[in-house]
C-alpha cells in the first residue's frame, strides 16, 4: 500500500470531500421524526455511486424506511461488508453554538 500516495490523494482533493460532508451534515435525517430520511439515503448512495460502486439503491427495510445497498467489486481476494447508519438525533429545543444542519467549517482551538 503506498501511503504517501493515499494522502497525496486526500489532499489534492480535500476540498471536495469537504464539501460532501458538508452536503450530509446539511440533510436533515431524523429517524424518530421521518424527516429527510429518503433525501439523505439517495445522497449517501449516489456518493457511493460516485465512488465507483458497480450497484447501488435504495431498499425498504421497513416501515417505510429506506436503507442504502450498495456493491463494489475491485477485484480484492478479501471481502469487507460494511454496516452504518445516516440518521442523526432530534435537534430538539436546546441551544446550539452553531446551527445543528449549517454544517459551517469553523476554527476549534487546539484543532
Amino acid at each position: 500500500m503506498d501511503r504517501d500516495a493515499i494522502s497525496r490523494y486526500i489532499e489534492t482533493h480535500l476540498d471536495e470531500h469537504v464539501r460532501k460532508i458538508q452536503a450530509l451534515v446539511r440533510q436533515p435525517s431524523v429517524s424518530l421524526e421521518r424527516q429527510g430520511l429518503t433525501e439523505c439515503a439517495e445522497l449517501v448512495r449516489r456518493h457511493l455511486a460516485e465512488l465507483g460502486c458497480q450497484e447501488t439503491a435504495l431498499i425498504d427495510v421497513g416501515d417505510g424506511y429506506p436503507g442504502v445497498w450498495a456493491r463494489l467489486d475491485s477485484g480484492a481476494a478479501k471481502t469487507i461488508l460494511y454496516y452504518s447508519h445516516y440518521d442523526v438525533r432530534p435537534v430538539g429545543p436546546e441551544p446550539w453554538d452553531w446551527p445543528p444542519f449549517g454544517a459551517e467549517l469553523t476554527e476549534m482551538p487546539p484543532y
